[in-house]
């Protein structure tokens, strides 16, 4: 079963946004997400989502992932395309893979960050 995801306000969390030397470029608006709402410590936990760029001239680039007490914050970043280059579509289906112990056992609330539109969803790893 999938997680119940909801959307939630864009923009990084004032504390965390506080603490990075540079700021990180995200995507505009996460548009859909298929998770697991569980997890085991030894198996991957895949994130599939589609999200919208500010331009088509950035791709993705990675993610970051903050985990700080219950709550998990993971934001995908994106990178500007070099020279004459443009991405296919601004709208880009991406698959986020978090390697086996990444996580400990717990109950967290996990963010995925974009500019103006989030999702959220709880997530159990057992």
């Amino acid at each position: 079963g999938g997680a119940a995801i909801a959307t939630t306000a864009g923009g990084l969390p004032g504390e965390l946004k506080a603490t990075l030397v540079e700021p990180l470029l995200l995507p505009t608006e996460i548009l859909s997400v298929s998770a697991a709402a569980s997890a085991s410590v030894h198996l991957p936990y895949v994130i599939q989502l589609t999200c919208s760029l500010p331009s088509d001239k950035q791709q993705l680039g990675g993610a970051e992932l903050y985990v700080r007490g219950e709550q998990i914050i993971v934001a995908p970043t994106f990178e500007q395309v070099a020279g004459d280059l443009l991405t296919r579509t601004r709208p880009a289906a991406v698959q986020l893979t978090l390697p086996p112990g990444t996580l400990r056992p717990g109950h967290y609330q996990v963010a995925l960050i974009a500019e103006r539109a989030s999702r959220s969803w709880p997530l159990e790893v057992k």
